[in-house]
């Protein structure tokens, strides 16, 4: 059975292009109400992403300098150096992450096996 905007989304997610058009591409139909959400308003009309605003929140990268050596020759590099803020285990981004975790587990031990898939 089919939900209202069942259409909609299985073409959308037919769009063949580059990931930053396929992107576009769902921003535009959000922004339009193309999927006929009931509860579209102005903060879905004007809509936008970051896909790093929720690890931002989590954590706090940090450019230090580190020396390596190579050869004889010695030359210092940047690198992040990431420490959890202290809101870390209740951040959207670790929530996310732990989900997503159990997912993956779940559908590889639980879900395809009782379908006959195994998975390596």
């Amino acid at each position: 059975m089919y939900f209202l905007g069942a259409n909609q989304i299985i073409d959308t997610l037919k769009y063949e292009d580059y990931l930053e058009g396929r992107y576009n591409n769902w921003l535009d139909k959000i922004h339009d109400n193309y999927f006929g959400f009931t509860d579209y308003d102005d903060i879905d009309a004007n809509l936008s992403y970051d896909d790093r605003a929720w690890f931002k929140n989590a954590v706090k990268a940090e450019r230090v300098n580190k020396m390596s050596i190579e050869g004889l020759k010695r030359r210092a590099y940047n690198y992040n150096k990431f420490t959890k803020k202290s809101d870390f285990a209740t951040e959207d981004w670790t929530l996310f992450m732990k989900a997503a975790a159990e997912h993956k587990y779940r559908v590889l031990h639980e879900v395809l096996p009782a379908t006959g898939l195994n998975v390596g």
